[in-house]
């Protein structure tokens, strides 16, 4: 009988209108509650206040993945990398250009190399740069961070209700130069400074690069109490700052490599001692080679593994839960990579070239996630089990490697010809999907 046809019948014969859906069944968006308090407590109106539960809270201050570190007790590895940069701001008085892939930690590295300053009585400043940033718009900000009182001048020039003022009282009221700039900052006195220029990528003025490059020469020449730190995604320092000549012998370059073996172990053992959580040695060598050990999938896959062994109240993670967690970490990074390698991906995922996609994100490479062709003919030799010559694997890297496509980079290395990924998060997507393939789909919903 038709819907009309019935509600007519049932208006004829006095039949009473059937309950509304809410009052006749516990609808489920009455269930779905947020599991954490704003206060950071487990919230009982939606889960048990357990030791599981609190574990799940403490995984989060090791292992969010997109939140970088700012506990230094939480940061593992690049103590050698930590050193360097010590080294250059305290003995060389260098400035420096922390660049790297998307992901590799250079935000984590950052913070705690501005928490150690701050320990030895460095004002930081810093901010996070966009297509918007101006020279004397962020300077303006920074200097108003910095205290009157650290001006040499001022028990002389100032007087006692003037102390809470900052230094940008005496920048010019309109526009500054680096040169009026380092004038101001060259009256610095029982402090140092560093300013902290945060995805330095994402402003993409011309001319304020430019203005950074003379302000890094003008500072060094008057051997202003300042260092600035550029942080920012690129392949190279002249990727991120350009290239100026005037300026070489007054930078350190800083790249994020990937984490050694024992770094890697290092930041898992760092979220056991938090959470109280294990992770096997075969879990941890399967999520290393999921993640190449780079810092944001490593935690990505550590966070819904450990998540999942709480949720079934075990304080170990077994091999079921990284097969949860690749389900989780697909879901998390399909969306993020770009739309036109997603596609190339999955048209080749029932095709003849799947093989050689899956090769380009299991070879070998170097800390810096550079690859050679001689090192992809041999990936590809033995996960096929069939012979390739290096003028087949050669065009495909061309081709992957054109303007447009611009799946792979390439450039020239001690003479050698190398590439890598020009997202990395493509052949973690790529890992992901060869480990989901082999190990079939998970049962956990």
């Amino acid at each position: 009988m038709p819907f009309l046809d019935m509600g007519q019948q049932a208006a004829k014969t006095g039949t009473a209108a059937a309950e509304p859906a809410d009052a006749a069944i516990d609808r489920d968006i009455h269930n779905i509650r947020f599991r954490t308090l704003a206060s950071d407590r487990p919230n009982k109106n939606a889960v048990e206040d357990s030791p599981f539960e609190r574990a799940r809270l403490l995984l989060r201050e090791v292992f969010a993945p997109s939140a970088p570190v700012l506990d230094k007790n939480h940061f593992a590895g690049r103590t050698n990398e930590l050193r360097r940069a010590i080294s250059a701001i305290e003995n060389e008085r260098m400035h420096l250009i922390i660049y790297g892939k998307r992901g590799w930690g250079k935000t984590s590295f950052t913070n705690t190399l501005c928490m150690i300053a701050e320990e030895a009585g460095y004002a930081v400043c810093r901010a996070s740069c966009s297509n918007a940033t101006t020279f004397e718009g962020i300077f303006r900000d920074f200097l108003r961070q910095i205290p009157l009182l650290h001006d040499r001048t001022f028990l002389a020039s100032h007087g006692a209700d003037q102390s809470h003022l900052g230094f940008d009282t005496l920048l010019p009221e309109d526009g500054f130069s680096p040169k009026e700039l380092t004038d101001v900052l060259s009256r610095l006195s029982t402090t140092r400074v560093i300013f902290v220029f945060d995805e330095f990528d994402r402003a993409d003025e011309h001319k304020l690069r430019r203005q950074i490059a003379d302000t890094i020469k003008s500072f060094s020449d008057r051997s202003v109490r300042a260092t600035l730190i550029i942080v920012g995604v690129a392949d190279t320092l002249d990727d991120l700052l350009g290239f100026h000549e005037s300026i070489e012998r007054n930078v350190t370059g800083l790249p994020m490599r990937l984490l050694s073996s024992g770094e890697f172990e290092e930041l898992i053992s760092i979220g056991e001692t938090v959470s109280g959580v294990s992770f096997p040695l075969a879990v941890r060598d399967r999520i290393s080679n999921l993640s190449r050990q780079i810092p944001y999938f490593t935690r990505l896959l550590c966070l819904h593994a450990a998540q999942s062994a709480l949720e079934d109240q075990r304080w170990e993670v077994r091999n079921g839960d990284v097969d949860y967690a690749v389900e989780k970490a697909l879901d998390d990074t399909a969306t993020l990579i770009d739309r036109n390698h997603r596609r190339l991906i999955d048209e080749t995922e029932t095709g003849p070239a799947k093989d050689f996609f899956h090769c380009l994100a299991s070879v070998s490479t170097n800390d810096e996630g550079d690859f050679t062709m001689d090192a992809l003919v041999t990936e590809y030799e033995a996960t096929t089990k069939t012979h390739i010559s290096k003028l087949s694997i050669g065009s495909k890297l061309s081709l992957l490697a054109r303007p447009g496509i611009d799946f792979l980079s390439k450039h020239e290395d001690d003479n050698k010809i190398k590439y890598r990924l020009h997202d990395p998060m493509t052949g973690f997507y790529l890992r992901l999907i060869q480990d989901r393939n082999q190990t079939g789909k998970i049962k956990k919903s």
